[in-house]
């Protein structure tokens, strides 16, 4: 076979091989749409292949040069390869999880690996390029520089890596969601690198919650954010305490720090408990529209001209309604005595 030919076939291989894999692990196109495997093919702009093509036209320029190398080149030209074929491997990892197995007492379990295109493509070309050297044995005197550059290049990545992302240094991060006492209540861990007992800890604690409290959630009138320092409890079903709990609630209660796992919800009332309350203890007998008189009467008096609107569930609720017409409403349809016996006196003629 002619090296032509022998370059040809190779080029062909090389190419190919990143989309066979893509598509074969489930991978989906550059752009979100579409499989791996077709959009990796295309060498243009608008597709993934576009990114391949660069380290495949090094390797390929490599592949041709390489009878007509010396032996100092070809070995250090060896380890150079070999070290980008292991940076494309360590782009595949998710280096974010490694990070927190670092930095945090999660625990390592698997080496967790990410869809990540461009370490494909350099893991793939890499190999195949390897695979092209193998004809020439390695020079013994020349092996030792070309181990350490095979070496340097992706130690240098993930020493360097885990300390720039943001899980290795932020000091707060979300956990899981736990089971809330009331429909209206929420609970959720936050793991924090900063002792509870540091003066920034609670301001930049509420800076880092944010809009994400009662205030900016529709579903949930008052919230406890359990904090600790440990993120396998933040996020797996850990057994440790949290170090204290920061109490939020959408009604305007002012907010509240209690130290451990806080009781948020004992001694508060939602605005849903209380809807509840009072509708429970309106006897059932009466007609609906009467029932949702006496409910806003006794929720919204006080309120409507006061509360700014859709500041919380409460001002929701009242938003404008106007009682004078909803009582007019019901002298239209009920007899004056009968208005008198559900507690709407004066609305009689």
């Amino acid at each position: 076979m002619s090296h032509r030919t022998a370059i040809i076939l190779w080029a062909a291989g090389a190419w190919v091989t990143p989309a066979l894999m893509a598509g074969a692990l489930g991978w989906s196109g550059i752009w979100g749409s579409g499989s791996a495997f077709g959009d990796y093919l295309i060498p243009v702009p608008v597709a993934g292949g576009a990114l391949h093509a660069p380290s495949f036209a090094v390797a390929l320029a490599l592949a041709a040069a390489w009878p007509k190398l010396g032996e100092g080149a070809a070995a250090l030209i060896r380890g150079g390869v070999c070290g980008v074929a292991l940076l494309g491997v360590a782009l595949l990892i998710d280096v974010g999880h490694l990070a927190q197995v670092v930095t945090t007492d999660l625990p390592f379990t698997r080496v967790r690996w990410e869809e990540n295109p461009l370490g494909l493509f350099l893991a793939s070309d890499g190999l195949w390029l390897l695979a092209w050297t193998l004809g020439r044995p390695a020079i013994a005197v020349r092996l030792l520089p070309a181990l350490g550059l095979a070496v340097a290049i992706p130690a240098s990545y993930l020493a360097l890596s885990p300390a720039a992302l943001p899980q290795a240094r932020e000091p707060f991060q979300w956990g899981r969601h736990l089971p809330a006492p009331g429909p209206a209540d929420a609970v959720r861990l936050v793991f924090t690198r900063l002792p509870v007992d540091h003066p920034a800890f609670r301001e930049q604690a509420r800076a880092f919650i944010g809009d994400r409290g009662p205030a900016g959630n529709v579903n949930a009138e008052a919230m406890a954010f359990l904090f600790t320092d440990s993120l396998e409890n933040a996020r797996a079903l850990g057994e440790r305490e949290p170090l204290t709990t920061l109490c939020l609630y959408q009604d305007g209660t002012p907010e509240r720090w209690l130290p451990g796992r806080g009781d948020c919800f004992g001694d508060h009332q939602t605005f849903r408990d209380r809807l509840n309350e009072v509708g429970s203890r309106l006897p059932r007998s009466l007609p609906g529209d009467v029932r949702s008189f006496l409910i806003v009467r006794e929720l919204c008096t006080g309120r409507l001209d006061s509360a700014p609107a859709a500041s919380s569930p409460h001002d929701e609720f009242c938003g404008d309604r106007d009682l004078d017409a909803l009582r007019d409403e019901l002298v239209e349809r009920y007899p004056a005595t009968s208005l008198e016996d559900w507690g709407i006196p004066g609305a009689g003629p």
